[in-house]
């Protein structure tokens, strides 16, 4: 008995003198758990992807299946960021207290009023390390938490995704074979909603923080007991329980775990469908629906009709920049040299000098892709009956019209030249274009160079530009010349 006792305090002594140099281990799991997620994240995103497209003939779960792992990813990768920056500044602040010690608010010089806010609100410096060491420590605990509680989710699912196949091939053997994993049966049906109940009632006492647990009625206590122990079992939540109460029992970390769900979905929806946008007067190329997709097709090259470009736009994180203009290979075949040039931050306030009635094609700054549409429709701003088949035909006309004057100001401020010689622009046949390797908007064109002999050839071509110099808006230019090979 008294050994028992000795070996938990001297293991109690080890986890205090472990708990004291734990961010050194912290530090080194941090970085490797970086880098690793950034190599990881292509074949992520890819099975990602793979489990979204599989979710159309098989069920729900296997998508929030697959949601799981971006969520898992964008938590580790912004929580141990945010933690290796602040281990990083808890170290710099120690380095600090060494060469200048305690901070004197006297030395300051400051008048008694700020004197007194500081001493009272930023206190000492010693204070300020325990505060970055409380925290930097919080966040990484924090990271695992979130992660430890997304695998319990998605464990759920997949409780929920096998035995939606063991029972359908126990009840309805014959609809599986013939029309996948659709549930019609009536005692799976009953099942998986009765499963799908109970998890959301566990969900809601998780989301109270124990509201059904601190019940004193017996017989729910009963009834809800064994629920909280069957969903724990199969999603393995007991592994981490210790850690959510440890996290509940502080009020300093209790709001982490409020925090969460809202935490959650800032990752999931509202982060990876923030965009900045710049260019106003080119489409947004968005997957999403817009009302004139019709007429940006007939001026546009969208990447989502061209299975090799939508290859290309899946690798976009690796990209390399563009400067002015490329080409899509240094060896060109057949009779016409196709060649992209990017936008540039003036086109906009240039296309607003030369047609002065304009309206963009997309809103400009910061965006939320899936809460907002991106492209501007005039018949908000129009007075007409939804059903008038004549104002429709007017605004879509008015629209192309409109298409039309903005691309025309975009190819004018265009010169184009092979082997310096100056080809005409209305020879040329432009698109708007979203570059599948980079992401850049800009002009896809289609130049004739039938007449061009083999061998080699420089495509040279200059872009005008506005830019602000003293309050006066002067020209300037980009020029970028390519070589290229044509070969027959």
């Amino acid at each position: 008995m008294g050994e028992g006792r000795k070996s938990k305090i001297d293991f109690k002594q080890w986890l205090e003198k472990l708990q004291q140099e734990s961010w050194q281990l912290e530090l080194i799991i941090s970085g490797f758990a970086i880098f690793g997620l950034f190599q990881a994240r292509g074949y992520l995103f890819q099975m990602h992807n793979n489990m979204t497209e599989v979710v159309v003939a098989t069920t729900i779960p296997i998508l929030f299946m697959s949601l799981t792992i971006v969520l898992a990813w964008h938590i580790f990768v912004s929580n141990l960021l945010l933690h290796v920056f602040v281990r990083g500044l808890w170290i710099g602040a120690i380095g600090l207290r060494y060469v200048s010690g305690e901070i004197n608010y006297d030395q300051l010089g400051y008048n008694k009023r700020f004197t007194e806010h500081y001493r009272k609100n930023v206190g000492s410096f010693d204070d300020y390390i325990e505060r970055l060491e409380r925290f930097a420590s919080v966040i990484f605990a924090y990271t695992f938490l979130l992660c430890f509680m997304l695998i319990s989710f998605a464990f759920f699912m997949a409780f929920l995704l096998f035995f939606s196949i063991l029972l359908l091939l126990i009840f309805d053997r014959e609809s599986i074979m013939t029309h996948g994993i659709m549930i019609h049966h009536p005692i799976p049906v009953t099942f998986l909603l009765s499963l799908l109940f109970l998890g959301a009632v566990v969900l809601f006492d998780f989301m109270t923080l124990g509201l059904l647990k601190r019940i004193k009625q017996r017989h729910f206590s009963s009834f809800y007991f064994w629920v909280s122990r069957f969903m724990s079992i199969i999603t393995l939540a007991f592994l981490w329980h210790p850690l959510l109460f440890n996290f509940l029992d502080s009020k300093y970390t209790k709001r982490l775990v409020l925090f969460s769900l809202p935490y959650y979905f800032l990752l999931l929806v509202l982060l990876p469908s923030l965009s900045l946008e710049q260019h106003g007067f080119y489409p947004t190329f968005t997957k999403g629906s817009f009302r004139f997709k019709e007429q940006l097709n007939k001026h546009s090259v969208h990447y989502q009709f061209y299975d090799e470009e939508r290859e290309r736009m899946r690798k976009l994180s690796n990209h390399q920049p563009i400067y002015g203009a490329t080409i899509p290979s240094k060896r060109v075949q057949g009779n016409y040299l196709e060649f992209f040039v990017k936008a540039h931050r003036s086109d906009g306030l240039k296309v607003r000098e030369q047609v002065k009635e304009t309206f963009p094609l997309a809103r400009t700054g910061f965006l939320l892709d899936n809460f907002s549409t991106l492209e501007y429709d005039p018949s908000k701003d129009l007075k007409t009956d939804p059903q008038d088949t004549l104002a429709k035909a007017r605004i879509n006309s008015d629209f192309e019209q409109n298409l039309r004057q903005i691309k025309g100001a975009l190819i004018s401020f265009l010169e184009v030249r092979i082997d310096n010689q100056k080809v005409d622009n209305n020879s040329i046949d432009f698109d708007f274009y979203l570059h599948p390797d980079t992401g850049d908007k800009g002009l896809l064109a289609y130049a004739d160079i039938e007449q061009l002999p083999r061998g080699r050839h420089i495509l040279s071509v200059k872009k005008y530009i506005a830019r602000e110099r003293k309050n006066n808006n002067q020209l300037d230019s980009i020029m970028v010349s390519i070589p290229f090979l044509k070969e027959n």
